[in-house]
């Protein structure tokens, strides 16, 4: 984009909320060295942002959060199907819950938060949220309809607790219940701990009639400073989802129905379209029939040396032929980004990331890239449904109003 972001960022999350041609909003969401959460018009190249004050209950800064993974809902009001998504005058609102990720930015100093942090998109402002059940960074996260005709739950899957650098990784899953102010454990335990992953969602149907809905994880690491891991993790979703008392009987401790979906063999990081990598950007075409994957990093130990191979790759990954294919290239080799995209424009955007020996305050990259698949690929809105169509009212100019750079 012409424009630079007002605050440098990485291990940040990115989200484009649309209304047609007429208003298309490119909102990042603070990161490391980042304290704002910021919106760009991308029709006009306006831009604002807004750093909140204040504590969460730990006495830890709602502000200072990176390794976030975005999910994008409708809000609940007062905790009830009454209003589910409206406020006062009938119009949706729309937030952010981050439900994992680190404060501090040194690197080797971060820890893992417990509590999560959602952001009202009409005021920029953060908020706490509940406390986590495992304090996570590093995670991976979407909103699913876990019980049939109840709003999505936000539900999220590894991550890393307490340091970034020796905690623990995670092998947990679990689902925020927003009517019922509590989390529950569907998916149970994981086949392997993980952080620094991407996560899709796979519409049913989408490779034989009668494949069902599916998540899969890939793109992941399961030791600091380790080797990525190729393996893809999925699960396939129950067709009529959870009542109550199943989830009643399901624990974070029990093994859940995950498998290995394919393990892709490669040839080192020569092998750009198969080589595996992490803190890389992740959307969805074709209806989620590819995965689409951008920039990343891989480590390994040639000769018992240690070696760290940055991409600029765009590759898409066929989840029906199981496939890997180098589809374009960000021209700059990155990592520590999340990709978003727009349905109307037929764009991707990979904003910040790692800019090494560039001068930039702490490495972080001020642009965004955009790049475009083609007609082959038509590509989804990461968050969903809630991210378009949204309604022209003055959520844009109470927006602006509010928030200060």
């Amino acid at each position: 984009l012409p424009n630079k972001m007002l605050h440098h960022t990485r291990n940040h999350d990115s989200v484009i909320l649309e209304n047609g041609r007429k208003q298309q909003l490119l909102v990042n969401v603070l990161g490391r060295h980042n304290r704002h959460v910021e919106v760009m018009d991308l029709m006009t190249g306006e831009q604002w942002a807004r750093s909140t004050q204040g504590l969460d209950p730990a006495g830890w800064p709602l502000n200072d959060l990176n390794h976030v993974y975005t999910v994008l809902v409708n809000s609940v009001k007062n905790g009830t199907l009454n209003g589910y998504g409206h406020d006062e005058s009938g119009r949706k609102k729309k937030e952010l819950w981050l439900p994992c990720g680190f404060k501090n930015d040194r690197v080797k100093m971060e820890k893992s938060v417990h509590y999560a942090r959602i952001v009202d998109l009409e005021t920029l402002e953060i908020r706490s949220g509940p406390k986590l059940p495992y304090s996570g960074g590093a995670c991976v996260a979407l909103s699913l309809e876990i019980i049939r005709g109840e709003p999505p739950m936000i539900c999220t899957f590894g991550g890393t607790i307490d340091s970034h650098e020796s905690g623990k990784f995670l092998p947990y899953s679990s689902c925020y219940d927003r009517l019922r102010e509590r989390w529950w454990f569907p998916f149970g335990k994981l086949p392997m701990a993980f952080d620094h992953g991407s996560v899709a969602f796979i519409p049913p149907r989408r490779c034989q009639e009668n494949d069902p809905g599916r998540i899969i994880i890939l793109n992941f690491r399961t030791e600091s400073f380790g080797t990525q891991r190729s393996e893809m993790m999925a699960y396939d979703l129950p067709g009529g989802g959870w009542d109550l008392e199943q989830l009643q009987g399901l624990d974070m401790e029990e093994s859940g129905s995950w498998y290995i979906y394919t393990n892709v063999s490669y040839g080192g990081p020569t092998d750009r379209a198969n080589c595996p990598r992490d803190a890389s950007g992740g959307i969805t075409a074709n209806n989620g029939r590819d995965i689409v994957n951008f920039g990343g990093i891989y480590y390994d130990f040639p000769n018992g040396n240690f070696r760290a191979t940055r991409f600029s790759t765009i590759r898409s990954f066929d989840v029906c032929k199981k496939t890997w294919t180098v589809v374009g290239d960000l021209g700059v080799q990155t990592f520590a980004v999340q990709t978003t995209a727009s349905e109307e424009l037929q764009i991707s955007v990979t904003c910040g990331g790692e800019a090494r020996n560039s001068g930039y305050p702490g490495m972080n990259s001020p642009w965004c890239i955009v790049h475009r698949l083609g007609s082959n690929r038509p590509i989804e809105n990461r968050h969903g449904a809630p991210a378009i169509g949204i309604s022209e009212s003055n959520i844009w100019s109470e927006i602006r109003g509010r928030a200060r750079y």
